[in-house]
Order: structure tokens, then C-alpha cells, then sequence
């Protein structure tokens, strides 16, 4: 369910579709980039700890 929600947000027209009138430009790309970050940190070849990490509730 992460995963996909992931793959969803980096695809999503919010962050991938230039917004008129937006105060700051770069604001989009930054969104869109601490995204892949954190995709990059889950997706394989990820050590399996971290994904069992973020899952963990507590």
C-alpha cells in the first residue's frame, strides 16, 4: 500500500503540472523531489529492514 501510494504521488498532476500564479516557482519541484527521495529510500534494492521499519506502528 506504501509503495503504491508512493508511485501515485510522483505521477500525480499536483506535482507534475505547472500551477499559474503559484508564488514560488521551485515549490513543485521540491515537493516532487522529497518524494523520490523517499521513494528511492523504500523501493528495492532497499534492505528489507527499512520497509519493515516504516510499517511498524509504534
Amino acid at each position: 500500500m506504501i509503495l503504491h501510494e508512493f508511485d501515485r504521488l510522483k505521477h500525480a498532476d499536483e506535482y507534475t503540472t505547472p500551477i499559474l500564479g503559484l508564488v514560488d516557482p521551485d515549490l513543485q519541484p521540491n515537493i516532487l523531489g522529497l518524494i523520490d527521495n523517499r521513494w528511492k529510500f523504500i523501493t528495492p534494492p532497499s534492505n528489507s529492514t527499512r520497509i519493515a521499519y516504516l510499517l511498524d506502528p509504534s
